[in-house]
């Protein structure tokens, strides 16, 4: 099944599952660099694909499993809404925010206190707002170490097939970094 519309150009190479793994992810990459508005038309064609694939969504925590976890983990947010927060405005993001806020107070009664920007993606005068808002620890995917002492923290992108391969991943060894 392929994925038609217009300013994706895209092509799945083959019909083995590293094929359509590559053409899934491109498709998510091209997806997530998008505004939410502008992403919506896309995802109307991409939801009638799913339908009749039968696509299974991934089920998320209920507030009561949160608050189960809340005493042996810290607990943040990934925003409200999951959208790529540098492809929106300022006013967005805080409307966004203040959705975090609400859900944490009225639903888990618990603080807020970290956030982690949805697929990496953010502009700076929003890690400014969060800083203004005391979130205490700020996750970026900027491709660095982080340090202990300080409250924003970059991340990298890890994606493995494998356990193994992940564990690698998480020790600063990648497949280009391994072929130079």
């Amino acid at each position: 099944m392929k994925f038609a519309c217009r300013d994706f150009d895209a092509k799945l190479k083959g019909d083995d599952f590293g094929s359509k793994l590559a053409y899934g992810l491109q498709i998510s990459r091209f997806l997530k660099n998008r505004p939410q508005r502008e992403r919506e038309e896309f995802w109307q064609i991409l939801r009638s694909y799913m339908k009749r694939a039968d696509f299974k969504m991934t089920r998320m925590m209920t507030a009561e499993e949160i608050k189960s976890i809340a005493g042996k983990h810290e607990i943040g947010v990934h925003s409200f809404s999951h959208e790529s927060m540098g492809f929106e405005e300022n006013s967005f993001f805080e409307d966004d925010l203040q959705n975090c806020f609400h859900y944490f107070q009225e639903s888990l009664g618990l603080p807020m206190e970290i956030y982690a920007f949805p697929n990496g993606s953010y502009r700076k005068e929003q890690v400014e707002i969060l800083q203004a808002k005391n979130i205490h620890h700020i996750l970026l995917v900027d491709e660095q170490y982080s340090q202990r002492t300080r409250n924003i923290h970059p991340r990298f992108t890890i994606y493995g097939s494998s356990r193994l391969e992940n564990k690698f991943q998480s020790l600063g060894y990648n497949s280009k970094k391994v072929a130079a």
